[in-house]
């Protein structure tokens, strides 16, 4: 037992030290500027930002595509698509600043087809756009 070092009391930092403007975070690389740091409920979420990446892709490579195979089967749709109900408001407001063909998407995620009725391109828009504030997933 003499070989073994004495037990010692650790006492960790209060939780909110961070808090505190004046310490500073040290890293491997130096000290880090957390003069910039957002909380998190005030920036994007990962999903946001994945949402974003994909759809930006998506439209960048099948802008000009009128095969809904192409539109519809492309990797990023599809990823947007696996992740379900979560990413149903990142398509509509979408939809709102830049309207696209999200309506197979919509229709296979939520199970309904909002637009079921439309006759246009823009009354199939304004129809998702209604289901989703009347469901809660968009302000109007």
């Amino acid at each position: 037992l003499s070989n073994y070092l004495p037990i010692t009391q650790f006492e960790p930092p209060p939780a909110d030290w961070w808090k505190e403007g004046n310490t500073p975070i040290i890293y491997a690389g130096g000290e880090f500027d957390k003069s910039n740091l957002k909380p998190i409920n005030e920036s994007r979420s990962l999903l946001e930002d994945e949402f974003s990446e994909c759809a930006d892709r998506w439209e960048n490579q099948v802008g000009l595509h009128s095969s809904p195979v192409v539109r519809f089967m492309h990797k990023d749709y599809q990823t947007i698509m696996a992740k379900g109900k979560s990413v149903i408001p990142f398509i509509l407001e979408r939809m709102k600043k830049k309207p696209d063909d999200w309506f197979w998407a919509l229709k296979h995620i939520t199970g309904e087809d909002a637009a079921e009725k439309a006759d246009s391109f823009d009354t199939a828009i304004k129809a998702w756009l209604e289901w989703g504030a009347e469901n809660g997933y968009i302000s109007e």
